[in-house]
């Protein structure tokens, strides 16, 4: 089954409009939102069904909202909490965790339920999960003097939790690439490896927020700004000090691109696209003197923001991380004795709005044959003229949209036979028997008219998938004359990449399945 995807159909028209990198979307909640998250899918059948692009918000007040992606509407899916601090997702398990004025809670299944499994009388500001292996960090707290507070570490989906940096009070955790981690403490930021800490000598005192940069540099959130260690002269410089923005810096979301976003208090957010040397607002869309303290992005890419003073929450309009990696689909690997046009498919990558696809003789792509990167669709016809006989190829895809590129596919290799000419195809005649559908227009806004053509007559069926699997559309049987039958959808279906399936039962009792793509754009 294809992954959700959100195709973006004026990526050129965005790349070169600088305002859309600086636009958020808003949603009122109409209490004030103190952290977000995205849902992890649940391992039960009570899970709760949502896309990638579906997400939590904590309240103060202690409830769980969730938005799906096909509606503006939020509906409270949890109410027993204290004041929520923070979200955490572990995506490979299925497990949510929550942290809350009152510990920290547990769900299994995707978010319709939650238990408490530690920490009753605590504050727990922070979860961090490594995603590898599933070992969950929490940083608590609780006033007076009490040696626990700190950083506590679980192996075992938070069954059990073991002592890991106690008696010092923390703000925030970030995990390293190496599964090491940083501590933001009020007295200096640390560095822990299996076994020691190290401070890194940052200057000052309350530390809110820490957070690495893909090229070494550290950064840290503090009452003064937002300070940057430099990886080679451990130089410290406050790139955005609270003087300049009025404004202290409570957290710290770094892309893989290497774009910089900083949520402050009372000054929305901030973003840097130069590892921290200059910084511009990031606050079209987003209400003045907002109190961002929460950063996150959902599985599609797109960066969210609480609004704690407004009662908001906000979302990118366009995704801030590039696309996932695209799952090659077919032929599969080491396919062997193809003999005419081949059919590439991949799994549709999230946020993708270009694929580039790449076939080559070698399996390092020094000698390529097609190199195409205005590929909107997840799938290709390689023409058979392309291609040699009885020769050996390889293929890989890779996305791009806003943010950047993605990560190239696995490769995979196929093998042709002796190739059947366009004139020689034998296999012509047989498939027109059948029947065939085209489908217009193309893109569809409203409605889909289909031409079907029967050689024979008889009855077919029409469905329409969405990516997911699901079924919105179904029609009932339709009579086919010998010839063409035109039959038209009226539809109010969302943009997106939809599969049209039609069973074709002709007269002299053949059954065939044909199968498309439909870009619909509303």
């Amino acid at each position: 089954m294809k992954t959700t995807s959100i195709i973006l159909l004026l990526f050129l028209v965005i790349c070169n409009n600088g305002n859309s990198q600086n636009s958020w979307r808003a949603t009122s909640l109409g209490r004030s939102v103190t952290s977000v998250g995205s849902p992890a899918s649940g391992k039960d059948s009570n899970s709760l069904v949502h896309s990638p692009s579906v997400f939590f918000a904590g309240t103060s007040y202690g409830e769980v909202m969730m938005q799906s992606d096909t509606s503006s509407t939020w509906t409270i899916v949890a109410n027993s909490f204290r004041s929520i601090y923070c979200m955490a997702a572990d995506t490979l398990r299925g497990v949510n965790y929550l942290g809350s004025q009152t510990g920290l809670y547990r769900s299994m299944d995707g978010g319709s339920t939650w238990s408490r499994i530690g920490f009753p009388d605590f504050h727990v500001w922070d979860i961090e999960v490594i995603p590898s292996t599933g070992v969950v960090y929490v940083a608590v707290y609780q006033s007076g003097m009490n040696l626990d507070i700190g950083i506590h570490r679980s192996y075992n989906l938070g069954s059990t939790w073991y002592d890991f940096h106690t008696g010092f009070i923390c703000y925030d955790i970030f995990i390293r690439r190496d599964n090491s981690i940083l501590a933001a403490r009020q007295d200096g930021v640390f560095i822990f490896y299996p076994g020691i800490g190290t401070g890194l000598s940052f200057p000052l005192d309350r530390y809110y927020c820490v957070a690495e940069h893909p090229d070494g540099h550290v950064f840290v959130g503090s009452f003064e700004g937002l300070l940057r260690k430099d990886n080679l002269t451990s130089q410290i410089v406050n790139v955005l000090p609270r003087t300049t923005i009025s404004a202290v810096v409570n957290c710290i979301y770094i892309a893989k691109n290497g774009n910089i976003y900083a949520g402050t208090y009372f000054a929305g957010v901030y973003f840097s696209i130069d590892t921290g040397l200059t910084w511009q607002p990031f606050i079209n869309g987003m209400a003045a003197g907002e109190e961002v303290n929460n950063l996150k992005t959902n599985p599609a890419g797109y960066l969210i923001a609480n609004g704690a003073r407004y009662k908001r929450v906000y979302e990118t309009i366009y995704p801030v991380e590039p696309p996932q990696t695209a799952k090659l689909i077919s032929p599969t690997d080491d396919t062997t004795g193809l003999i005419s046009d081949i059919k590439l498919d991949w799994d549709t990558a999230l946020t993708t709005a270009r694929y580039t696809l790449q076939v080559s003789t070698d399996s390092v792509f020094s000698n390529l044959i097609l190199n195409d990167s205005t590929l909107v669709l997840s799938e290709n016809n390689l023409q058979s003229s392309q291609l040699q006989s009885n020769s050996e190829y390889f293929w890989r895809v890779l996305g791009t949209n806003f943010a950047g590129k993605g990560q190239w596919s696995q490769v995979r290799r196929f093998t042709t036979g002796i190739l059947v000419g366009v004139e020689d195809e034998v296999f012509s005649e047989t498939a027109f028997e059948k029947g065939s559908i085209t489908v217009y227009p193309t893109p569809s806004k409203t409605i889909l008219n289909l031409s079907i053509n029967s050689k024979s007559g008889g009855n077919t069926s029409v469905r329409l998938f969405n990516t997911l699997g699901e079924v919105v559309y179904k029609s009932g049987d339709i009579p086919l004359d010998n010839g063409t039958t035109d039959y038209s959808i009226n539809h109010d279906l969302p943009t997106g990449i939809y599969i049209l399936t039609a069973v074709i039962n002709s007269s002299s009792g053949e059954q065939s399945i044909i199968s498309q793509k439909v870009l619909i754009v509303r």
